[in-house]
């Protein structure tokens, strides 16, 4: 895997999210479109974070984004693993663990062996912060 600067980064990510926009607006019911689109603000918000190219309040935008692709998926098919398991993840990142709690569960009932991690490992989490 090839190594990009900041600035391609940022230029690649943009073209991307032109695409994933472009894919939504013609096929709005299409779930993956969504998941893909939630994924990739997941994933620059991430990637923001670690490098510092965003601020907090950037990331918390990016986030509220890939939250509401995420529900879009749910709202459509609400066994939908990666939409719930992400949305999870996302509501964690957001400080809002009852609903990301309430995610996991939802998870558990696809698939148990990760609805049981994620909800073991956000209890963890949240009990060592206090």
């Amino acid at each position: 895997m090839k190594s990009v600067g900041a600035a391609d980064y940022v230029r690649l990510y943009q073209s991307a999210m032109q695409d994933l926009d472009a894919a939504v607006q013609l096929d709005p019911n299409n779930i993956e479109t969504f998941n893909a689109r939630g994924l990739t603000y997941v994933e620059h918000s991430w990637t923001a974070t670690e490098n510092g190219f965003e601020s907090g309040d950037t990331v918390k935008t990016l986030l509220a984004r890939a939250k509401a692709d995420f529900t879009a998926v749910i709202d459509r098919d609400e066994r939908n693993e990666t939409a719930l398991d992400y949305r999870g993840i996302t509501n964690e990142k957001l400080g809002d663990y009852v609903a990301a709690i309430d995610d996991y569960t939802r998870v558990a009932a696809v698939n148990a062996k990760l609805g049981k991690i994620r909800l073991a490992d956000l209890y963890c989490r949240r009990g060592a912060r206090g």
